[in-house]
C-alpha cells in the first residue's frame, strides 16, 4: 500500500495542496485543482492508497479553514472508496 502525506504548514497556498496531489497521484491532464474535480479523482483510485494528513494549524485561518474542508473532501472520499484509508493528525494542541 502507498502512502502519501500531507502536512498543512508544507503549503502556503491552497493551489499548492491540489498541484501536489495532481503530481503525486498522477491525476489526468484535465484535472480541475478544485474539490469537485478532488473527489472524482480520488474516487478513480483503483490501487490502496493510505493518506496521512497533519493539520498543524500554522496557516493563516482562513488557510485553515480551507485546509479543514480538504480534510472533509478527503474523509467522505475515503468513506466511498474502499482504495483509499485516511488518517488526520490534529496537531493543534
Amino acid at each position: 500500500m502507498r502512502t502519501l502525506t500531507l502536512h498543512q504548514r508544507d503549503f502556503e497556498e491552497a493551489e499548492q495542496v491540489h498541484a501536489f496531489l495532481a503530481r503525486e497521484l498522477a491525476f489526468p491532464d484535465y484535472y480541475g485543482g478544485n474539490f469537485a474535480a478532488l473527489s472524482d479523482c480520488l474516487g478513480d483510485v483503483c490501487t490502496p492508497l493510505r493518506l496521512e494528513v497533519y493539520c498543524d494549524g500554522a496557516s493563516s485561518e482562513a488557510y485553515a479553514a480551507w485546509f479543514a474542508k480538504l480534510c472533509r473532501v478527503l474523509i467522505r472520499c475515503a468513506l466511498e472508496n474502499e482504495n483509499l484509508s485516511l488518517r488526520v493528525h490534529d496537531e493543534r494542541a
